[in-house]
This record gives C-alpha cells, structure tokens and sequence, in this order.
C-alpha cells in the first residue's frame, strides 16, 4: 500500500482498505502532514467538480485526466458534508501550522472524523 490508497481509501470510505492499510501503516511510508495534504487536495477538487454546474477540466482548472479520475469519487458526498470536511481539514493544517495540534494521533484523527461526516 502507498498513501495514495489510503487517502482514496478515505475519500470512497472504503472501510476495508482502511484497515488493511492500519494493519500494515507501520511498514507503510505515510506521513501524517501528507496524508492531510493529499486530503485537503482531493476534497477541494471533488467540491470543484461535484459543486459546479457544469464541470469541465477547463473551467475547474483540472487536467483532463485528473478531472475524470475525481470525477469518480463524486457523489460520495452532499455538499454540506463536503464543505464540513474542508473545512475541517483546513482548519487542523491551521492548528498543525500554529502548533496548537499534536502529530502523535493525526492519521486516526483524520480518518476518525472524515468518515463520521
């Protein structure tokens, strides 16, 4: 496993991959500040696409093969659960950049509470 197939693992809420992945995470190069990274970056391109009304790759700024590779993982979501998690991750990069929020539990964090939106 790499993190892209935790962090889709995440986005699909695809339980099973998620603890295969928490099986292994300790032989597995997945750094907290990335994963969220790569979160932050796949849900505000899901919102880019999913909230639009009439998403292209051009006009959601997306290369046409991103564009259709997201496009998939639409509708997994409604729209205040999408905002919800934005904001949500946004606001714990703050924390982490202020130093207001610890590392020691960021990946089960961030696991924890996308999945219960």
């Amino acid at each position: 496993y790499k993190i892209f197939d935790f962090s889709n693992a995440i986005i699909k809420r695809d339980i099973k991959t998620i603890a295969a992945v928490f099986e292994k995470i300790s032989s597995i190069d997945i750094e907290p500040i990335g994963l969220l990274t790569i979160l932050v970056n796949q849900f505000r391109n899901i919102i880019s696409i999913q909230l639009a009304n009439n998403p292209t790759p051009e006009n959601t700024g997306l290369k046409p093969n991103q564009f259709w590779a997201i496009k998939h993982s639409c509708g997994l979501y409604n729209k205040d659960q999408l905002v919800k998690i934005y904001l949500f991750l946004t606001d714990i990069d703050r924390q982490i950049k202020t130093g207001d929020m610890p590392m020691n539990y960021l990946i089960d964090y961030l696991v924890v509470k996308v999945m219960s939106f």
